[in-house]
């Protein structure tokens, strides 16, 4: 029995369409990558309502992660560099924002293993995400540095774009801060997934 074939017009019609839907998507990607999420406020000061524990003799740097972001991997590779760069110089918090009513098993998750295993950095959880709103972070992979006074000395994204590793402002900045003092950039878009936070904004903030 001979097999029915798509008539030849029809191959001509099918087979660049699907060349565009491919380039289509493709676009679609690079752009989804290469855009921010919007990310809060942070604090110019150490909120004085914080429970989380500051260094008293040099930076501390806040990093928040939602534990499901695909992109928050890449924020923890970049995070290990910079840590390697800084030779002790800064002690850094990873909190994973979850809802209070989640009950995994938070030391078993890869990230958490990933993040705990750096040298210089502390794991823990931000439950309903009560310090992320004190601290204006809405994205995953939002980062704060805090000098020794508790002073904000940046706030942004260290990655490039979501999910990908790469040489970039945000991980640059924190690096000069703490090496030298000084930085180009104290800002930098945040590429990851919107953090389980309370809608309202951070109060007493500045962009």
């Amino acid at each position: 029995m001979t097999a029915l074939r798509p008539p030849l017009t029809a191959c001509k019609w099918l087979l660049p369409s699907w060349g565009i839907a491919v380039l289509a998507g493709f676009a679609w990607l690079q752009l989804y990558a290469a855009t921010p999420e919007t990310q809060g406020r942070a604090p110019l000061v150490w909120p004085p309502s914080s429970s989380l524990p500051r260094s008293a003799d040099g930076s501390t740097l806040l990093v928040f992660i939602h534990p499901y972001c695909p992109c928050s991997r890449a924020t923890l590779e970049e995070l290990a560099a910079m840590m390697s760069r800084c030779d002790g110089r800064l002690k850094a918090l990873v909190l994973f924002v979850i809802p209070g009513s989640e009950r995994a098993a938070w030391e078993r998750h890869e990230y958490w293993r990933t993040a705990a295993a750096i040298p210089g950095v502390q794991a823990g959880l931000d439950r309903d995400g009560v310090e992320a709103s004190r601290f204006g972070a809405r994205t995953s992979g939002q980062t704060i540095l805090f000098d020794r006074e508790g002073v904000r000395r940046f706030a942004g994204g260290i990655t490039v774009f979501r999910g990908h590793v790469g040489d970039n402002d945000g991980r640059n900045a924190v690096v000069a801060w703490v090496n030298a003092g000084r930085a180009e950039v104290s800002a930098t878009p945040t590429f990851g997934c919107a953090l389980p936070v309370p809608p309202e904004p951070a109060t007493g903030v500045s962009p």
